[in-house]
């Protein structure tokens, strides 16, 4: 019963705090399309990139994420 209480008298301040956390979630978001389309472009225009990265690129889709759950926090 205290956390529904805590929760009313605190409403204003939980939807601050989650607008800020939507912001930031979209915007981490946005950089990543931004950052994977520079390296598909640049994987696309030079071959040596293509090969330096698409190994690792291959192997970082393999590892399943719950293998390196403690690296990714």
């Amino acid at each position: 019963m205290f956390c529904i209480r805590d929760n009313y008298n605190d409403f204003f301040i939980l939807i601050s705090n989650s607008i800020t956390t939507l912001k930031e979630a979209f915007l981490g978001v946005l950089i990543s399309i931004i950052f994977s389309f520079a390296v598909a472009f640049l994987m696309d225009r030079f071959e040596f990139i293509y090969n330096a990265a698409y190994p690792i690129l291959v192997i970082t889709q393999t590892i399943p994420a719950v293998a390196i759950a403690r690296l990714l926090v």
